[in-house]
């Protein structure tokens, strides 16, 4: 997962944060129960990733830092933080290999796509501890609640892509 914010300070407690992240897997996989006429495996290649397009409301639990007059101001060194907000999921799934057709029993190879969107909420809690005056190392739990509509060309009968799940991370924040 490779993702960034840009976050707005509102108040002493309050960011708003617009998000974009890119994950992606890759699964070999193969028929445990067939083999194709010369015994070899019958193997295939599941790709899936997402683009996750958020944008959050962050309330910080405690003071960020005081002021030491009109022009000083010294960070905390932590700063936990809960919130939540909505956004976009883009997601793009694709299948390839060789297959069985189950009712002729027939080897066959072929390429199976989707792709879409889907309406996303999030849920988040962080934590952001100071390394450096304007520089923090920042963990973070967010669970993301999204589906989108399959390709039912290809995927007939199939429930939509649930994009939901639990995500951890841990990076880089630099404050202005």
């Amino acid at each position: 997962y490779v993702g960034g914010e840009l976050g707005v300070r509102i108040s002493d407690h309050i960011d708003i944060a617009l998000g974009v992240g890119h994950a992606s897997s890759s699964t070999a996989s193969e028929f445990r129960d067939w083999t194709d006429l010369d015994d070899s495996p019958i193997e295939q290649i599941t790709d899936f990733s997402t683009t996750p397009v958020t944008l959050s409301v962050k309330y910080y639990l405690m003071d960020r830092g005081r002021s030491i007059g009109r022009f000083a101001w010294i960070p905390g060194r932590m700063n936990a933080y809960v919130g939540g907000g909505v956004g976009v999921t883009y997601y793009r799934f694709d299948q390839s290999g060789d297959w069985v057709d189950f009712e002729t029993l027939d080897i066959f190879s072929s390429d199976f796509t989707s792709g879409g969107n889907g309406k996303q909420l999030h849920g988040l809690a962080g934590l952001d501890v100071s390394v450096l005056n304007n520089l923090y190392v920042t963990a973070e739990a967010r669970y993301l609640w999204a589906d989108a509509a399959i390709n039912k060309q290809f995927f007939d009968g199939f429930d939509d892509v649930d994009l939901a799940g639990l995500q951890f991370s841990v990076g880089i924040s630099v404050r202005f």
